[in-house]
């Protein structure tokens, strides 16, 4: 599991120039059920909003950050306690900042390295604000903010692709080797909608995937003989140079009562990041710019998502100029094949996060996967799952997939911060 910086109390989208804004910091689990009970400092730090250019030939500036400085330290005896945000220096009239908050007084933590061997071990994540507009006419009054956001890092080793024919010049997606150095902006809701907010299996995966692609190490992780074979055609898949289509499947039915005693709606493919981690590797080992050619990454939810996934789409789209990634529509309880039938229904990938929550969503679920595998008889696409146990029931789902022909194996874990681990599985 990981734990999570986050807002109680957010800041306002406007404030006055005169005196600190006011906040209260969280740190919890992904469900928001799990308090933080250790004792953690906590950092904070500015960022400047890009201003308009008043010139046509002046370059913008680089990110402006102020100096991460402590703010108070977290524990649960004061965890709903009002804290005072000094505001930056010599802030003008006009100007929007972001505030950051962190653990750690260190500029290299502001984003969450999903590289990292031990991604979440011992660290809550940082979070990033919206933009808070400073003006004199800020009102006493101003509305909370209601979104967040959370930056992801990565490198990704690009191979060397040959010369172009003919004497020309490869183009700059496609030259190499070199190594791309990418940070992806995801945004989430603050509030308790949960198809709109990051998930622990969503980051679990897509860890693994960026490690599985830049490494042969398995992590320690014991692989059988099936294990190993799934792992590396998963392996092929993401790094092969043929086009490639692949499925992001999400939407989780809304049941009464809810387990865990929370607000919800329902659960998709949320905020998109497996899908955006899996574009970002496709662009790298396979580049063209061929419409026709290009790789097709769908990743699916119920219409009230697919808002803040086109948004997170559209923010990163730089890092994968060669993938046509798309966010769509797609409930279990409904016939499979009519609702991608824009997109077509045959996928050489299907992968799914944190789709387990809800067990009596199960039935809908393996009826969907049961209508993908008859729309690829010719060829049956890999499944894989990235899940963290909330409940013992949920691994009924293990049994209902073998029943139509889907037999996961364990391939990996990411452990986290602790207790219950991210396992990966493939079928």
């Amino acid at each position: 599991m990981f734990f999570y910086l986050s807002f109680l109390r957010p800041p306002p989208t406007q404030a006055p120039l005169s005196s600190p804004i006011l906040i209260t910091p969280q740190i919890s689990n992904d469900l928001r059920t799990e308090p933080f009970l250790s004792v953690q400092d906590l950092y904070y730090s500015w960022l400047q909003e890009p201003e308009p250019r008043t010139a046509r030939n002046v370059a913008p500036k680089g990110p402006v950050f102020t100096q991460p400085t402590k703010l108070t330290t977290y524990r649960q005896a004061t965890a709903y306690k009002e804290i005072p945000v000094p505001l930056p220096k010599n802030l003008r009239e006009g100007q929007q900042w972001r505030l950051i908050l962190m653990v750690q007084n260190r500029m290299d933590i502001l984003s969450i390295d999903l590289g990292k061997e031990d991604i979440g071990a011992g660290i809550p994540f940082p979070v990033l604000s919206m933009p808070i507009l400073f003006t004199a006419r800020a009102g006493r009054w101003a509305p909370k903010q209601e979104q967040i956001e959370r930056l992801y890092r990565f490198s990704v080793a690009r191979p060397e692709l040959p010369s172009v024919p003919d004497g020309g010049q490869p183009s700059p997606s496609t030259a190499g080797p070199s190594v791309q150095n990418v940070a992806l902006r995801i945004r989430e809701q603050t509030s308790f909608d949960l198809d709109k907010k990051i998930w622990d299996s969503g980051i679990g995966l897509s860890s693994w995937l960026v490690k599985l692609a830049e490494s042969s190490s398995t992590g320690g992780f014991q692989l059988g003989q099936e294990g190993s074979a799934l792992r590396e055609r998963l392996k092929e898949i993401i790094l092969n140079t043929s086009r490639q289509r692949i499925l992001e499947l999400g939407n989780v039915l809304p049941s009464t009562p809810f387990p865990y005693n929370m607000i919800t709606r329902f659960k998709g493919a949320g905020i998109g990041i497996v899908a955006l981690v899996l574009s970002v590797l496709r662009a790298n080992f396979r580049a063209t710019e061929s419409a026709e050619e290009r790789d097709e990454i769908l990743t699916t939810d119920l219409d009230s998502a697919i808002p803040l996934l086109e948004h997170n789409i559209a923010t990163n789209q730089r890092f994968y100029p060669s993938v046509e990634l798309k966010a769509g529509v797609l409930n279990w309880e409904e016939d499979y094949i009519s609702q991608v039938k824009e997109s077509g229904p045959k996928f050489d990938l299907v992968v799914m996060a944190d789709v387990t929550y809800n067990t009596s969503s199960f039935p809908a679920l393996v009826q969907t996967l049961k209508s993908i595998l008859q729309a690829n008889e010719e060829k049956k696409p890999l499944i894989v799952l990235g899940y963290k146990q909330r409940d013992e029931s949920e691994r009924s789902l293990w049994e209902m997939a073998k029943e139509i022909g889907i037999d996961f194996v364990p391939v990996g874990e990411v452990p986290g911060y602790g207790e219950a681990p991210i396992e990966i599985w493939i079928a």
